[in-house]
């Protein structure tokens, strides 16, 4: 937990008002806006209103870690940057670099973002300004948004910044990665939904099942926390006496990522009792992996990264059956973008274990037919090297 969260409630529970709900509000978002400003103080104040006074408890800690944290921003959503903004905020990029760097310091500085320096620029008479906004004018919006933080140069937008995970050995490559909570009496079913989740393209962590021993588990904790893309609450009895779990739906809460209650005993409650959650008393764990896979297929937070991850294990599938099961859970995606089946035609030209399969490529062209676009077709070169009459 963070320290500042720690000697924050440690202080408020000095307080003899802490029990009237308006004082202890106004404390909240002072610290907040001294904290983390203005705007983020404010929607956290907006969760606490009515229903959910603040009393530090363990789901409002998590939340408290995840802004202070700024792992990643409150609102994912935040408009794009126009056209002016990034000209001028690249402008000011150029000038701060320019009085500060010489050319190769820039080179090696911008390179640590990504960006290619070798890229041709104009004859720029000798200024490194024009320099720098020749190299950033191809760069992606949130590279600038890096650059122009790091510079301490104030620009007024967000961006999703990733959670970096150093030699990650529980997520698996190309997955949409999933956060199971539970309490551990409940650890035994939660492993076997994380294997039946495999199936449907969904990388999951289970605390119990993927740390090792001898790490440090709590920091392992944190890092799926921050790197997950969805988190899954399995709500059996006494999960909210666990505050490991409710300071994970906290975290969760605090990223805006999406929030799946699965209701097994008890309702969902605090941060996540407006969502109704899914039944799972009296269904198979087949029945739950599929349900958790219709909503994440189908919501906004989450589908085009399913999708996507769909897409990749396609490609690279090893066999296919595989890729026929993965291909028809993308058929099942509801208005699912054109680019992921171009991506897909494009990229298995190169697997034969892929386009050998009849029943793969005939149900491609289905649903590119569907859409009204090009079907799928394997066009086989002759190598003219070779011919039936050269002697043996």
């Amino acid at each position: 937990m963070n320290n500042k969260i720690e000697e924050f409630l440690i202080q408020l529970d000095s307080y003899e008002e802490k029990y009237e709900i308006e004082r202890w509000q106004l404390r909240v978002n002072i610290y907040l806006e001294e904290t983390l400003g203005h705007e983020i103080a404010n929607k956290f104040q907006n969760l606490a209103k009515n229903r959910n006074p603040w009393d530090g408890s363990a789901q409002q800690r998590g939340y408290l870690e995840a802004l202070i944290e700024k792992k990643n921003p409150l609102d994912k959503t935040n408009k794009s940057m126009k056209g002016i903004d990034r000209v001028n905020l690249i402008d000011r990029i150029g000038r701060e670099l320019q009085s500060t760097m010489t050319y190769s310091d820039i080179q090696a500085y911008l390179s640590g973002f990504g960006v290619d320096t070798d890229i041709p620029t104009t004859d720029n008479g000798g200024s490194k300004w024009v320099y720098v906004k020749d190299l950033l004018a191809k760069v992606p919006d949130k590279t600038i948004f890096k650059i122009a933080d790091e510079l301490e140069i104030y620009h007024g937008y967000t961006y999703h910044s990733t959670f970096e995970i150093p030699d990650s050995k529980f997520w698996h490559p190309n997955h949409l990665r999933l956060f199971l909570s539970h309490i551990s009496t409940f650890k035994i079913r939660t492993a076997q939904l994380q294997k039946m989740l495999k199936e449907y393209g969904i990388s999951s962590f289970v605390a119990h099942e993927d740390i090792e021993p001898t790490q440090e588990w709590q920091d392992e904790i944190e890092k799926a926390l921050h790197s997950m893309d969805a988190l899954c609450a399995i709500l059996t009895p006494k999960f909210c006496e666990s505050k490991w779990t409710d300071q994970e739906i906290g975290v969760a809460v605090g990223r805006n990522v999406l929030v799946i209650p699965i209701r097994k005993g008890i309702d969902p409650y605090g941060f996540i009792g407006k969502y109704q959650g899914m039944q799972g008393d009296g269904k198979t764990l087949g029945q739950v992996a599929e349900g958790i896979f219709k909503i994440l297929s189908s919501h906004p937070k989450t589908k085009e990264i399913l999708a996507g991850a769909l897409v990749d294990q396609i490609t690279l599938a090893n066999n296919k059956n595989e890729a026929m099961g993965k291909l028809t859970l993308l058929r099942a995606i509801e208005a699912l973008p054109k680019k992921h089946l171009e991506k897909i035609s494009e990229n298995c030209k190169e697997n034969e274990l892929i386009v050998g399969s009849t029943e793969f490529i005939e149900l491609l062209n289905e649903m590119l037919d569907e859409r009204e676009m090009n079907r799928f077709k394997i066009i086989k070169t002759q190598d003219s090297s070779f011919s039936d009459d050269i002697p043996f």
